[in-house]
């Protein structure tokens, strides 16, 4: 969760650690998360200070390096994962289950 971008900006990680940041599904699912909120060249927001920075939407998504990011990559790398996660229980299961005849 700490390679998510939630907690720590993606540009903070160290270099050698940033193949866990590929690899975190909570990375995706708040991404995608963020890109459905203030992407799609969503308006700007309503701010009743005189000079608001988080005005543009764009603004969050710069500051959480996400200006880049593709909503239907996350999407993808979530199946990918629930997928996976399915696969793994499966087989997990049917290996018991042949353990205990």
């Amino acid at each position: 969760m700490i390679f998510s971008g939630f907690f720590l900006n993606l540009r903070d990680v160290p270099k050698w650690l940033r193949w866990l940041t590929d690899v975190s599904y909570f990375r995706y699912a708040f991404e995608g998360m963020v890109l459905s909120v203030y992407g799609y060249n969503r308006p700007d927001l309503e701010c009743s200070e005189v000079d608001c920075y988080f005005k543009l939407p764009l603004k969050y998504l710069q500051e959480f390096e996400m200006a880049d990011g593709v909503y239907a990559y996350d999407v993808l790398a979530l199946v990918i994962w629930a997928v996976a996660a399915y696969v793994l229980i499966f087989c997990a299961l049917k290996y018991r289950i042949r353990n205990l005849q």
